[in-house]
């Protein structure tokens, strides 16, 4: 509790530092143009410049030790939330949920002042640049006669503009001193009265515009003395602020201890009364548990002589399983014999049926000679027996014409080639007779030959 207090504590010295900045730049703003002076005079502009440049960093800086902090609270809720996990089954559970929980209040309370000092130190960082940007304008606006396009000009530092500004004051405080140079010479053709009222008009003009410096730097002591005197007040009521927030910070202190005493003694009056009931329960408990347990036991026997029964069916089982092995494996063996036989005869009987198609093959190819060849003698044998038609009626009716009817069956053919009639009809009916016998024979010999 005492590393989150000083924590607190840190924050608001933070808040009471950041204050000053803006009594700061609050004094700055109205003496940073007084009326009548010069806004790129070298006393007042570098200062302003410094002091923004200064502000602008410690804004910076303050932002990363927010965004800092914020990660190192966050690092903290995490390892509160670690710890409750830890002691979440420990007796004194109430009183750390308690504590924890006070705490995440507590940081909770923290972020959000760190998140509304974060909106407030970014709204001065906004107002410094928005400062910062129209100081620029203003020294770009003041040199060769104002810049058209000020974007082009921000890579630009503040201090190089300055120096521009400066010079080309210097440019127009000497331009303006050659022409006064200069007017003598013009003012030598004129009478010596005109020339004394003008030199005397001169002096007039000078001795006011001495007067009115004068009184323009008075007015700015008499500013700057204003604002030192207001430093000094911003200065006293800080600090009273800041022993005001140290007596509101630790009657707050006192205040949540007196809290968190009257709440603990009640937490802890209802932790003891849950306590109380939490062991009435738990004794009851533990006389259920015991018949349980005796119940539990009993059933332990009979699990015991189940299991030893299990055993012993498991062995009988294992012997079993052993006896189907070994006779598996045989039967394997024999079906791996058989199976190899089969493979054999299969392979035999694809052998065969090769043989069988090519013989098939041989059959239809001799089969088809055969019908071919039969065809071919059935048309020569027709054709023969038709010739032989035509020839015997020619001939018949040619020896019947010249012989009287003879056939040509009794008629032979001599060695020379010619036609020999036989001497009698007996002997050329028995010739006859012999020769179709001959023929018939021959007939029926070449039929049977083409059959």
């Amino acid at each position: 509790m005492s590393d989150y207090g000083d924590d607190f504590a840190e924050d608001v010295v933070d808040d009471n530092d950041d204050e000053p900045t803006t009594t700061t730049t609050a004094a700055l703003t109205p003496s940073a143009e007084p009326a009548g002076v010069d806004p790129a005079a070298p006393g007042v502009s570098s200062a302003a410049l410094a002091k923004l440049e200064a502000e602008i960093a410690s804004l910076q800086s303050k932002n990363k030790k927010l965004e800092a902090k914020g990660k190192e609270k966050d690092k903290r809720v995490k390892a509160l939330e670690m710890e409750l996990e830890k002691h979440s089954t420990g007796e004194d559970l109430g009183t750390l949920l308690y504590d924890t929980s006070e705490k995440l209040v507590e940081e909770g309370q923290k972020n959000v002042k760190l998140s509304q000092k974060f909106e407030t130190t970014k709204q001065k960082l906004a107002d410094s640049k928005s400062e910062v940007a129209q100081f620029r304008e203003l020294l770009l606006s003041g040199i060769n006669g104002g810049v058209s396009d000020v974007e082009n000009y921000t890579h630009v530092s503040l201090s190089d503009l300055l120096r521009l500004r400066l010079q080309e004051a210097d440019n127009k405080a000497s331009e303006a001193a050659a022409q006064v140079k200069s007017a003598p010479s013009m003012n030598s053709t004129l009478p010596k009265q005109l020339v004394t009222a003008s030199e005397a008009d001169n002096d007039d003009e000078a001795a006011a515009d001495i007067g009115g410096i004068q009184k323009l730097e008075a007015e700015l002591e008499e500013v700057k003395k204003h604002n030192g005197k207001l430093n000094k007040q911003c200065d006293n009521m800080k600090a009273k602020l800041e022993q005001a927030f140290e007596a509101l910070e630790r009657f707050q202190n006192v205040q949540s201890k007196v809290v968190q005493l009257s709440e603990r003694s009640r937490f802890e009056k209802e932790l003891r009364a849950r306590a109380e009931g939490g062991l009435r329960i738990s004794n009851k408990k533990v006389e259920a548990l015991s018949d349980h347990i005796e119940k539990l036991m009993l059933h332990l026997k009979h699990e015991a002589t189940s299991k030893a029964r299990a055993f012993e069916e498991k062995a009988k089982a294992n012997k079993e399983v052993e006896l189907l092995r070994a006779r598996n494996s045989a039967i394997l063996k024999k079906n791996n014999g058989r199976e190899r036989v089969i493979s054999e005869l299969k392979e035999g009987a694809k052998i065969l049926e090769d043989q069988l198609r090519l013989m098939d093959e041989k059959y239809m190819e001799l089969r088809t000679k055969l019908d071919w060849t039969r065809l071919q003698s059935e048309k020569t044998v027709k054709k023969s027996q038709d010739e032989a038609r035509s020839l015997r009626t020619k001939f018949a009716l040619m020896q019947g014409s010249f012989s009287g009817g003879t056939l040509l069956d009794a008629v032979e053919v001599g060695p020379d080639g010619g036609l020999m009639e036989q001497p009698s009809m007996s002997s050329t009916r028995g010739k006859s007779k012999g020769k179709k016998g001959r023929g018939g024979g021959g007939m029926s010999q070449s039929q049977s030959g083409m059959l």
